[in-house]
């Protein structure tokens, strides 16, 4: 899965493992432009835990949405760049 698929699915026990992995040796060796992400992956980290709540909420049938999905658009990209 992808973080987008996490976020959407409100599954944010998933998404936090996803996030931690990328800051293994594992996945910083595989894709070598992780180095240089570590700041940005702590940031969006930092941000899903604190937001736990919100995230899962992605998942319910009365979300409509909220602020949370321009902040973690924003941090992803920060990854992509």
């Amino acid at each position: 899965m992808t973080l987008e698929a996490f976020i959407k699915n409100g599954d944010v026990t998933n998404l936090i493992k996803y996030i931690e992995d990328l800051l293994t040796p594992l996945y910083q060796n595989k894709f070598v432009f992780l180095r240089h992400k570590n700041a940005q992956i702590q940031e969006l980290l930092k941000y899903v835990k604190n937001n736990k709540e919100g995230i899962s909420n992605y998942s319910k049938k009365y979300y409509i949405g909220s602020q949370t999905e321009s902040q973690i658009s924003h941090n992803v990209k920060s990854l992509k760049s």
